[in-house]
């Protein structure tokens, strides 16, 4: 997931937020034996010189922990100094919708946004079957054979 969030605001003091315009990225690791998307292997996300380690996020999908069903949310454990949270949905037809990011850096006042946007890309590396490495030897044997027919050939000719 890539986002862009921006015009920051600490409702609690009005204080001015150390940074006001967030970019970033969060990656996934899809799990094939539970069909699911599993932890976080990547974050690209630095906020107030503080840049954020996979280890340091959760996540939840579709309700589990998240606000309303249909719903997602990424979080850094909320015991460190340093914390975040973005929140959103999925449309009926799994559409991404941007609800909300919030951040605070060294147990600062929260700064919060809901002007941002968001784009959840999916990209799964296809892996070959056995079958399919089966028949590219089979053709290069067959290439093979026919280029080495014609070289006797050739050389019987002359």
């Amino acid at each position: 997931m890539d986002f862009h969030v921006w015009n920051f605001q600490d409702y609690d003091t009005f204080t001015t937020p150390p940074q006001n315009d967030v970019v970033g990225s969060i990656t996934l690791r899809y799990d094939d034996y539970m069909q699911n998307w599993g932890e976080v292997t990547a974050i690209d996300l630095v906020i107030g010189g503080y840049r954020w380690k996979p280890e340091d996020v959760e996540w939840y999908l579709d309700g589990q922990g998240s606000p309303e069903p249909n719903s997602y949310q990424f979080k850094s454990d909320s015991r460190l100094d340093n914390y975040f949270r973005i929140w959103g949905t999925l449309d009926s037809t799994n559409t991404h919708v941007f609800a909300g990011f919030q951040y605070s850096v060294n147990n600062s006042a929260y700064f919060e946004s809901y002007d941002g946007s968001a784009t959840l890309t999916q990209s799964i590396v296809a892996v070959p079957e056995p079958e399919t490495y089966a028949m590219l030897l089979a053709g290069l044997g067959l290439v093979g054979a026919v280029a080495r027919r014609r070289r006797q050939a050739e050389g019987k000719a002359s």
